[in-house]
Order: structure tokens, then C-alpha cells, then sequence
């Protein structure tokens, strides 16, 4: 018998949106719980850590985005056929997570002037070295495990659609990177969640 499942989250993509997408790709119900930031003070002290994204699994609270990402892949089968081929998913993934950290520094800043300015700094100067160090690790694969997705390419793609949003031609340069993020946005059941998910600052 299936689990019943929660997911509790903001009304945003952020951490969550891999989460979600791991069970659009295997077709398993779950509920979206979405918190609205006025209702957050009272939500904050029923969960683990008081942190948000937080899976419920008959009741039972399971904290922490990355380890939510990891019980549903193994649950799902979405952890790659190899030991080997899960490292290079989780050094993948805290590469790209490293840059993420650097690029939310800026993202929600609403001064466009200044968020303009630090868009250009990190395109030019900070996000090459991070993409181009990732890319090296792309080789005769269709995913980074194999030649099935994990939990591994949905979890880059979806930080580096936060990044394409805001500077459009950043993969541009990194060719295989590019067609990496393009092969998992186009697989059905995630490109029918993408096209009509609520559109979110986040």
C-alpha cells in the first residue's frame, strides 16, 4: 500500500520544487501543502528545526530538503544503478548548490540597478568556473548516472532554472550542460507539471 504523503513548503519552488518533481515523475500522489508567509508563525513550531521543506509520511516528519530528495529517490528508484554513479550525482549537486548560495545572494534583491550589476558580476565572474568545472563531469552519458534520470539531474536543473530565468544565456558556453538541463525539463510528466505550476517570485 502506498504511503500518504505531505509535502510542506511555501508557495514557491525553492527547495521544494525538486521534491515535487520527483513524485510528478513517478506519478505518486502527494499532498502540496503550500504555506503563505502571513500563516509561517504558527506552521514554524509544528515542524522539525522549525525549517521548511518538510515531508510527512503517514504522519511521521522527515526535515532537510536534501534528505527528503534522497528517501524519495530510493523510495522511487531514482538514485542511479551504482555506488559510483551516486557520488558523482552528490558532487555534481553540492557543486551546483555552492553556486546557488551565491547567486540567491542577490536574486531577490529589489533595487533593479543593483540587482542588474550583481547579475553581470556573476554571470562574467563568478558563475564560469563553477559551470565549466560541472561540465567536465558530463561525458558519454544521456544523465549524470546512466541512461536513466535520477534525482541528481532533477535537482541541477532545477537550481539552474532559477539561474537561466534570470540570465538567459548562461549555458550558452557549456553545451553539454545546456542539453542536460533541456533533456530533463523535456521529459513528459516533468515538462506537464512545469507548464502549469503556480507562477512564484521563488
Amino acid at each position: 500500500m502506498m504511503p500518504s504523503y505531505k509535502l510542506i513548503y511555501f508557495n514557491g519552488k525553492g527547495r521544494a520544487e525538486c521534491l515535487r518533481l520527483l513524485f510528478k515523475l513517478k506519478g505518486v500522489e502527494f499532498e502540496d501543502k503550500r504555506v503563505e508567509i502571513a500563516d509561517w508563525a504558527s506552521v514554524k513550531p509544528t515542524l522539525p528545526f522549525g525549517q521548511a521543506p518538510v515531508l510527512e509520511v503517514d504522519g511521521k516528519q522527515l526535515p532537510q530538503g536534501k534528505a527528503i530528495a534522497r528517501y524519495l529517490a530510493r523510495e522511487f528508484d531514482l538514485l542511479g544503478k551504482d555506488s559510483w554513479g551516486q557520488a558523482i550525482g552528490d558532487a555534481v549537486v553540492e557543486a551546483i548548490t555552492d553556486l546557488s548560495k551565491l547567486f540567491w545572494e542577490f536574486y531577490m534583491v529589489k533595487d533593479a540597478d543593483k540587482k542588474a550589476k550583481e547579475s553581470k558580476k556573476f554571470a562574467e565572474n563568478v558563475a564560469p568556473g563553477h559551470l565549466s568545472n560541472i561540465e567536465k563531469f558530463l561525458t558519454g552519458n544521456v544523465f549524470l548516472t546512466g541512461d536513466d534520470v535520477s534525482m541528481f539531474d532533477i535537482d541541477l536543473a532545477v537550481q539552474l532554472e532559477f539561474m537561466v530565468g534570470l540570465i538567459p544565456d548562461i549555458l550558452t558556453p557549456y553545451p553539454k550542460l545546456l542539453a542536460l538541463y533541456n533533456r530533463v525539463n523535456a521529459i513528459p510528466q516533468l515538462a506537464e507539471w512545469i507548464a502549469k505550476r503556480p507562477d512564484t517570485p521563488f
